[in-house]
């Protein structure tokens, strides 16, 4: 059996999906986060949409218990305005990837870093994008199964969000004994939260109000200019100024 201390600790990048690795439209004028339930609700009608943000209102209200009963009622709900394979095909082909990502991920890999997206969205919205970066790891909150029909026949659900996503980040530090103060976290909603609080870098990219006060770094960019690639300099210089600050110890 190999021994665990053999094996060289990784440093981690923790990765929200929506909103920060690709573009997600604000469809309502209220506190409810935007996110890609509701652009496949959209596919599905205004009555679909009008449902969904219901639900994610009351979720948010404490009215629905835990992340996991919210996924299970949506998808049942999607279900019943006739969501199918097709659906999801579309909203996939859809997708767009921040501009500069891929070439983040090259940097954050050139010096030995472990990608890892944490999101509590449907599975296969995030397989492409974590295939175009390369990442190591994907929690997706929802994933779904198809017979031969297209039809959904079953799916599985992970607790991959808000709380979720500090205990997904602890489990990887442990697998690749991590210093958790030199994982490093970038997302953009208030889902994100505790999350941020529990990093040893935390970076808000366009971020919301409620990440925003707990963040330590903030990058806004217009949407027209975005260009992930920067925030790849601020890890660099957080991760060099931590080895630099190690050596001086010993």
């Amino acid at each position: 059996m190999r021994r665990r201390e053999l094996i060289m600790p990784k440093k981690i990048v923790v990765l929200d999906l929506e909103g920060t690795l690709i573009k997600v439209p604000r469809l309502f004028d209220t506190d409810v986060p935007k996110s890609m339930w509701q652009t496949i609700a959209q596919l599905l009608g205004p009555e679909c949409l009008r449902e969904e943000e219901r639900s994610h209102a009351r979720w948010l209200s404490g009215d629905i218990p835990d992340y996991v009963t919210w996924m299970d009622q949506t998808v049942r709900m999607l279900l019943r305005y006739g969501l199918n394979k097709n659906d999801i095909e579309t909203l996939v082909s859809n997708i767009e990837i921040v501009c500069g990502a891929q070439r983040f991920a090259q940097r954050i890999h050139s010096q030995g870093g472990v990608l890892a997206i944490v999101t509590g969205a449907l599975k296969a919205i995030a397989e492409p994008v974590q295939i175009a970066l390369g990442a190591q790891h994907l929690f997706a909150g929802c994933e779904l199964y198809f017979d031969q029909r297209g039809e959904v026949v079953h799916w599985n659900l992970l607790p991959s969000d808000w709380y979720g996503k500090v205990d997904f980040m602890y489990l990887l530090a442990r697998e690749y004994q991590a210093d958790l103060s030199e994982v490093v976290f970038i997302g953009d909603g208030v889902n994100d939260v505790e999350l941020a609080k529990q990093a040893g870098l935390s970076i808000g990219f366009n971020p919301d109000s409620g990440l925003a006060r707990v963040v330590d770094i903030i990058v806004e960019q217009p949407d027209e200019e975005q260009d992930f690639e920067a925030v790849a300099g601020i890890i660099e210089n957080f991760w060099r100024a931590g080895k630099e600050n190690g050596d001086a110890v010993r």
